[in-house]
């Protein structure tokens, strides 16, 4: 049997990783995952029968991408002839290069195609016993990966330069400059940056780090130099080098700002799926292009596809074909197609992608009937998630708002080429959707002090958005924090009685971001997907049991308290970009894996608030506190 060197999940290199991400591995390993070119090689390199089991089509997901399909990231399969699997592993460059021994700090910088061996140390990843101790042993010392990249806003990245920073000095004392042979030198009590310093044998000099930090941090040193190694571009001579006239970031390699991924999801649909084979639809999305680009050879394809399935309706065939050529495919368009299913239900039993039940007047609460309009148990449910692009430095736009242009941004910095296919897995699942009352939240959000708190969030969120290069909004949709408050609240008391974690249940909000949308929305799934928990139907059976309720009146009371009131309870902004207010880590934010929105635009009080009456439960509230 083979062993995969550096194993991991097909999902977290969609969900947790991704393209231009640097991931740790076993024995101090730090790798960064190669671009859409690199996978191209590798499936390029497998079996037709092989390839065929790694693409995954999704036509509302690609439409909605501007893709052709989907492909899973490539199956290590220690099952199969070692040199087939040798040729199919994903595709990854070392990174960063700098590497210091950890005994007498020498750095240098090793090959890309350099692999350690812990049980027969090679000289290209050891220390090469310059320095005391290690030149005063035999012993073989493995190098580690840098502590320190360099990172700017338009998403390249670098080694820190550490002969730059010494460079630097150098000429300011006016020396000559020889071959550098240099070290770390940390601190006799802390290994802290303040306390370390580099140090060059050749030309006698020694730096400490203190100010590095500073230096570079406030746009006084280091330009961008356009480095972007998961696309093979390391220096200025490549023809697909691009200039840049940001400032490069120090940071620590493994820090949350390094690479944020974007990823997009879709649940399958039952209409089309059911209706047309799944090769009939592979054949019209290959189509579309030539159509867009050639509107005479419409009619040739439409008479071709009837030709080949006799047994599907024209009409269908061409409306499904003038759906697609539709170019207004926005996120909200996108999002109210599965929003319509998932308030109506839709599927059987038998079926494989979805099957949901619609249940209105659910709950016995009055209060509950008000707010809440319906429940949908959802049985079944595929979902197929892409990894679309990434950022540095700053988190990406919240989905729900993301434009056609966004996402061809991000999708630009995946290959050198145009490719017509991202990253994908896809996964099945359950879940329970909650559909709210949109006029019940319309005329709560009239109030005078829930008008004044939707206020404050949005000169937050706007004052945050446009420091980070975006354009803020005109006029918030009062449904959006209130249901996204709501979602992690309920995320959280699921969680002790649907036996799976919190970080296992995900949210996806199907609500219009702005007031001026078109398509009125007021809706929440919270599912969970096939993977470290499983989907074992425990989402499902809390509804057929009729359990739901209780749990959602449990959570809103528990949450009337936080252990950091009342300084939670009384912010004027805090969290990510001072974006939510009475919402901290004490109450109702929740994993990252779980939150589409990066933890943000939460305020519990709008919930619960009873002294105010700002909260839309306080009714409930007040008449559950009354029989205590």
């Amino acid at each position: 049997m083979n062993k995969n060197k550096r194993p991991v999940r097909s999902s977290q290199l969609i969900t947790t990783w991704g393209i231009g991400s640097i991931q740790s591995f076993p024995n101090d390993d730090s790798f960064m995952l190669l671009g859409l070119d690199a996978w191209n090689f590798m499936y390029n390199k497998m079996t037709d029968e092989r390839r065929r089991e790694h693409i995954i089509y999704e036509p509302r997901l690609a439409r909605r991408l501007n893709v052709k399909s989907f492909r899973k990231p490539i199956i290590f399969d220690d099952q199969t002839d070692f040199q087939r699997a040798l040729s199919t592993f994903m595709p990854y460059h070392r990174f960063p290069s700098w590497h210091w021994c950890p005994q007498c700090g020498q750095l240098k910088k090793l090959k890309s195609l350099s692999e350690r061996n812990l049980k027969e140390p090679n000289e290209y990843t050891t220390c090469d016993k310059i320095f005391s101790p290690c030149k005063d042993n035999n012993e073989k010392v493995e190098m580690i990966p840098s502590r320190f990249v360099c990172i700017c806003p338009n998403g390249h990245i670098d080694d820190f330069p550490y002969d730059w920073w010494l460079k630097k000095e150098l000429e300011k004392q006016g020396k000559e400059i020889k071959e550098f042979k240099l070290r770390i030198i940390r601190g006799s009590y802390t290994s802290k940056i303040i306390s370390m310093s580099i140090e060059c044998l050749n030309n006698k000099i020694k730096v400490p780090l203190k100010d590095m930090y500073y230096i570079v941090n406030t746009n006084k040193g280091l330009m961008c130099n356009g480095k972007k190694p998961w696309l093979g571009i390391y220096s200025s001579n490549s023809k697909y080098h691009e200039e840049c006239d940001s400032h490069m970031t120090v940071t620590y390699r493994n820090a949350l700002n390094v690479h944020s991924k974007i990823t997009k999801s879709s649940i399958s649909m039952p209409a089309s799926n059911n209706i047309f084979p799944e090769r009939l639809i592979s054949q019209i999305n290959t189509s579309i292009p030539i159509i867009k680009s050639h509107p005479d050879t419409i009619d040739t394809y439409i008479d071709t596809f009837q030709e080949d399935y006799p047994q599907i309706q024209k009409s269908m065939i061409v409306s499904y074909i003038n759906e697609l050529l539709d170019e207004n495919y926005s996120e909200s368009k996108f999002r109210n197609e599965e929003y319509k299913i998932l308030c109506s239900g839709g599927g059987s039993a038998s079926d494989k992608l979805f099957y949901a039940e619609a249940n209105s007047g659910y709950f016995d609460n009055k209060h509950l009937n008000k707010i809440i309009k319906s429940i949908s148990v959802v049985h079944k449910l595929v979902e197929t998630r892409a990894f679309v692009g990434f950022n540095r430095l700053v988190s990406g736009e919240l989905p729900i708002i993301s434009d056609d242009n966004d996402i061809e941004d991000l999708k630009s910095n995946l290959s050198l080429g145009n490719i017509d296919w991202l990253p994908a897995y896809q996964a099945p699942g359950e879940g329970i959707f909650i559909n709210f009352n949109n006029e019940y939240i319309t005329k709560w959000s009239n109030k005078k002090n829930v008008r004044e708190r939707l206020d404050k969030l949005q000169n937050n969120y706007n004052r945050d958005s446009i420091q980070r290069g975006g354009a803020g909004m005109d006029d918030i949709n009062p449904a959006y924090p209130l249901i996204h408050s709501f979602s992690h609240l309920l995320i959280d008391k699921l969680s002790y009685h649907a036996g799976y974690g919190a970080s296992s249940l995900k949210e996806k909000l199907y609500v219009n971001f702005d007031t001026e949308e078109a398509d009125s929305m007021s809706g929440l799934l919270i599912y969970t997907i096939g993977g470290g928990d499983g989907s074992m139907g425990g989402l499902c059976s809390l509804v057929d049991n009729n359990q739901l309720e209780q749990i959602i009146i449990d959570a809103l009371l528990e949450f009337t308290w936080c252990s950091s009131d009342p300084i939670c309870i009384d912010s004027n902004g805090q969290g990510n970009g001072l974006c939510n207010l009475a919402s901290c880590h004490n109450c109702i934010l929740v994993p990252e894996t779980s939150c589409e929105s990066f933890n943000i635009l939460l305020d519990r009080k709008m919930l619960i608030d009873t002294f105010d009456n700002c909260g839309i439960f306080s009714d409930l509230i007040n008449e559950e506190l009354k029989k205590l």
